[in-house]
């Protein structure tokens, strides 16, 4: 519960959320003027243990589509799955949040970007596996933007600037796909079948 309301629909009614995933209990931290304080603070925190931090910006394919052709209820059943999905795969002191529409965040701190771009494989491809009880023709899928922190002077923003970045690379390439910024030039592109 948070504040009464199960995890599924207050991840989906406007609620932002950034939790260690690690954590067995509910205990959530909701904020309504900054979704990711617990994202700078994470960020914060390698910084000082001089460790990398990976983002991944996510976006749940056909959202739109959905709801056109099974209504928002379905929709909301799609972004749940998604959330649960990404619960289940993410570990230690990973933090999830919601963005907004069907846009996600997972903060991996202590992360390099080969193992970030792992776990956001691994991401699409559990999806990729799952299949909407609503409908049988449409195919969940995951457009997925990977960044790393580069220098002890990124932060939440520019780290989230790279990671958005390379998330409409991925949207703009196809949908169903891993891309993302290695360094400064070098981009990570994996396209899923």
């Amino acid at each position: 519960d948070l504040h009464g309301v199960p995890f599924d629909q207050a991840a989906l009614h406007g609620f932002n959320i950034c939790t260690p995933v690690g954590t067995k209990s509910a205990t959530f931290r909701v904020t309504t003027t900054n979704p990711c304080t617990s994202a700078v603070a994470a960020i914060r925190q390698s910084r000082i243990r001089a460790q990398p931090v990976s983002m991944l910006m996510i976006d749940l394919d056909n959202l739109k589509l959905i709801n056109d052709r099974h209504g928002h209820a379905a929709g909301d059943q799609a972004l749940s799955q998604i959330v649960r999905i990404c619960r289940q795969s993410l570990v230690g002191n990973d933090l999830l949040g919601r963005l907004g529409g069907d846009e996600f965040c997972v903060l991996l701190p202590g992360m390099d970007r080969s193992a970030a771009a792992a776990v956001a494989e691994a991401l699409i491809e559990t999806v990729r596996s799952s299949a909407y009880a609503f409908s049988s023709e449409l195919k969940p899928s995951l457009s997925i933007g990977v960044a790393t922190t580069q220098s002890d002077s990124d932060d939440y923003d520019s780290l989230s600037l790279r990671a958005d970045s390379a998330l409409y690379a991925a949207k703009r390439s196809g949908r169903n796909r891993v891309e993302g910024v290695l360094d400064g030039e070098t981009q990570l592109s994996l396209a899923l079948p």
